[in-house]
């Protein structure tokens, strides 16, 4: 096989894929529209059904067929700023520079992650 078809069949392939990637960027655009919405709506519904069995000092709510809505609290930790683990640090340490450098080293130390991305944009 000669060279020019060679890098004909690759522009070829390029273009198709740059097509069809443009066209699965489009149904997923349409898709997370439909998708925020429904969360949106299920976040509405949720606040609200959470509220009438709390106000009914209820956390279980039957919904047929061996199926039950269970009302549960869920705990999550905030992230971690730089002026809360200063504070952590000086609390600990009683030293606020020796505090904002450990601090400072721990961020600059932290692993790095490169993931290549393709993304559309207007020109």
């Amino acid at each position: 096989m000669s060279e020019g078809s060679e890098t004909n069949n690759n522009v070829e392939d390029f273009k198709m894929a740059v097509h069809e990637w443009l066209r699965i960027e489009e149904d997923l655009a349409a898709a997370q529209s439909v998708l925020r919405e429904k969360r949106k709506r299920k976040q509405q519904l949720n606040d609200f059904i959470a509220n009438y069995l709390k106000s009914q000092n209820k956390e279980i709510c039957n919904i047929g067929d061996n199926n039950a809505i269970v009302l549960a609290s869920r705990k999550s930790t905030c992230a971690l700023k730089k002026s809360h683990i200063v504070s952590v640090l000086n609390d600990v340490l009683r030293n606020e520079e020796q505090s904002t450098e450990l601090m400072n080293r721990m961020y600059a130390m932290r692993e790095v992650r490169e993931k290549y991305v393709i993304k559309k944009t207007e020109l």
